[in-house]
C-alpha cells in the first residue's frame, strides 16, 4: 500500500484539476450574455476656476499689447493677470461697501513690465468710479504686490482693461 501512495495523490490531483477544468468550461456554456447598455457620452466635467470674486479678468486677446520688446508670451501674462483677480476682490471690497448702489466699475490700466519684473502702472486710462479712492488703491497694489518673471531684455507695455462687476 505504501508503494501506491504516490500513484494515488497523483490520481487525486488529477481528478481535481479535470472537475475544475469540467466545471469551469460548463460554466462558461451555461452562462447568458447579457448586452450592456450602450453609455450615454456625459460632458467633461469643468475644471474648478480659482476664486475671482466680482473680478473679470481679460483673456489674451482683450489685452492691448503697445510695446513687447522683451518677447513675452501674452497667453501667459494673461494667465498670470487672472491670478491676481482675488486680490483685486478684496481690494475692491471697501469701495463697494460705501457705494452699494454702482454699476459695474471698468477700470483700463496702462502698464509697463520692466526686464526684472516690475510693474509700474503708468496711468489708469479709463475708469466709471465714482471716486478716486478705487483707481489710487488699485495703483498702489499693482506696483507693490505685482512681479512677473524676468526676461532677457526689454519691456512689456499693454493695456489691461479690468471689470468690476456689482452684483457675483
Amino acid at each position: 500500500m505504501q508503494k501506491l501512495l504516490p500513484y494515488f495523490f497523483s490520481f487525486v490531483v488529477v481528478a481535481v484539476l479535470a472537475i475544475f477544468l469540467f466545471y469551469s468550461g460548463f460554466r462558461e456554456l451555461f452562462t447568458v450574455a447579457v448586452p450592456e447598455p450602450p453609455v450615454e457620452e456625459q460632458p467633461a466635467p469643468e475644471e474648478p476656476k480659482a476664486f475671482t470674486g466680482r473680478v473679470v479678468m481679460p483673456d489674451s486677446e482683450s489685452i492691448l499689447v503697445l510695446e513687447n520688446s522683451a518677447d513675452r508670451d501674452i497667453k501667459k501674462v494673461a494667465t498670470y493677470f487672472s491670478g491676481r483677480a482675488a486680490g483685486l476682490h478684496w481690494l475692491a471690497r471697501p469701495y463697494f461697501k460705501k457705494h452699494r448702489d454702482a454699476e459695474d466699475v471698468i477700470v483700463g490700466i496702462r502698464m509697463t513690465i520692466d526686464s526684472l519684473g516690475r510693474i509700474t502702472c503708468n496711468e489708469i486710462e479709463y475708469t466709471n468710479a465714482e471716486d478716486e479712492s478705487l483707481k489710487d488703491t488699485l495703483q498702489r497694489h499693482i506696483e507693490y504686490y505685482w512681479r512677473y518673471r524676468k526676461s532677457e531684455y526689454g519691456t512689456t507695455e499693454i493695456w489691461l482693461p479690468i471689470r468690476f462687476r456689482t452684483v457675483y
